[in-house]
C-alpha cells in the first residue's frame, strides 16, 4: 500500500491498524480435496457426483463464523478453497475491517500459507481489540501474496477469480 493511501486512510480513521494475522496456533486444518470421485457410480457409466459447493474454478474465501474470544477480540473462522488447478506456495489476502459506523478500523492480512490445488482449508484468525458485534463488514482489499508452487507471483489468479461470501452476521465480500 502506498504511503499516500495509508495517510488518507489514517486521516479518515484514527484507529486504523495494519497487521499480518496468522492462523491461531493448532487450528489450521486441511479438509481434503474437493475433486469429484471418479470411482463407484461415475466409473460405472452413471452420472458423476454433483460438484461440491466450492467447485468454482477459482478461489473461494468464506467467512464461515465469527465469535468473541476470551481476550476481547473477534475470532474469525475462515474457509478457503483453491479450485484454480494450480498449487500455490502462498495465499494471503489483505482485508479491510469496518465498524458499525462504516469506518475502517483495521487492514489485517489473512495468510493461509501453502494451498495445494483442489484443497479446502479451515483456519481461525484473531482480530484483537474489538468484539465481533463492533464489526459490520469485512472487504477483501487486495492480494497480499499469491505465489505459485514454482515461486512465480500470480496476484491476478488470487483476485480476479476470487469468490467471497459470509455465512454469519458480518458481511464479507470483494
Amino acid at each position: 500500500m502506498t504511503r499516500a493511501i495509508l495517510y488518507a486512510l489514517t486521516a479518515f480513521a484514527t484507529s486504523v491498524t495494519v497487521a499480518v494475522v496468522t492462523p491461531v496456533a493448532g487450528y489450521a486444518q486441511e479438509t481434503g480435496t474437493t475433486e469429484q470421485n471418479t470411482t463407484g457410480a461415475a466409473a460405472n457409466g452413471a452420472a458423476p457426483a454433483p460438484a461440491t459447493e466450492f467447485d468454482t474454478g477459482g478461489m473461494v474465501l468464506e467467512l464461515n463464523a465469527a465469535e468473541d474470544s476470551a481476550g476481547g477480540g473477534c475470532q474469525l473462522t475462515m474457509v478457503t478453497s483453491n479450485e484454480t488447478g494450480q498449487p500455490l506456495a502462498r495465499a494471503a489476502w489483505q482485508v479491510a475491517v469496518f465498524d458499525q459506523a462504516g469506518v475502517v478500523r483495521g487492514l489485517p492480512i489473512l495468510d493461509f500459507g501453502a494451498l495445494p490445488a483442489g484443497k479446502t482449508r479451515v483456519a481461525l484468525f484473531e482480530l484483537p481489540g474489538r468484539t465481533c458485534s463492533e464489526i459490520a463488514r469485512i472487504v477483501v482489499n487486495d492480494v497480499a501474496d499469491c505465489r505459485l508452487a514454482d515461486g512465480s507471483d500470480a496476484p491476478d489468479l488470487c483476485l480476479s477469480r476470487l469468490t467471497a461470501r459470509s455465512l454469519g452476521t458480518i458481511a464479507f465480500g470483494l
